[in-house]
């Protein structure tokens, strides 16, 4: 794609997206960045919960839970991900900052649970960020490339048990599933 073709093809002048961005990797910089700060804005939205693995399941519970009906967004977005692949991608500095932003909240988090004595000693924190990242983009793109964008919200909490149950120290198991029983 050219600018010129984004711009007749948002209904405005060939020229306005290059005035506006002057390249296509600024288009696409900026096009990510409003992405994750639109996520971020949706996390914002929600109760928080406490830190910790909560927390973690929070984020999974948003993601799953998008309001956008279409997942608009999740689509563009992995989209620009796999662009991330070729070579000289316009969008690898930017998706890696703000992939570095969100792994660094989620081990937080994972580090957190684990003094609380609720996330496994075992559990490498910047590893448990990547596979909780991982599963819910690789979920979503999975879901999305086959039309069954209901069957995302509909799986959330069995999804989000799953990552409960990756992470939870057995103690910590025995007490959320009595919690959830009630």
């Amino acid at each position: 794609m050219t600018l010129a073709e984004v711009g007749e093809a948002a209904g405005y002048s060939r020229g306005l997206a290059t005035h506006h961005f002057g390249n296509k990797g600024e288009l696409l910089r900026t096009l990510t960045a409003n992405m994750y700060r639109s996520f971020a804005e949706e996390m914002q939205s929600v109760q928080p919960s406490p830190a910790g693995l909560q927390a973690v399941l929070g984020y999974a519970r948003v993601y799953l839970g998008r309001s956008d009906a279409q997942w608009t967004n999740t689509r563009a977005l992995l989209l620009l991900l796999a662009e991330t692949l070729l070579e000289n991608s316009d969008t690898v500095h930017v998706v890696a900052e703000c992939n570095r932003e969100m792994f660094e909240w989620i081990e937080e988090n994972l580090r957190i649970g684990i003094v609380q004595g609720e996330v496994r000693r075992d559990v490498d924190p910047a590893l448990g960020a990547e596979f909780v990242v991982g599963a819910l983009r690789g979920l979503a793109q999975q879901r999305l490339s086959q039309g069954r964008v209901a069957n995302i919200r509909r799986n959330k909490e069995q999804v989000v048990k799953m990552i409960e149950q990756m992470f939870a120290a057995s103690g910590d198991r025995a007490s959320t599933e009595a919690r959830n029983e009630r």
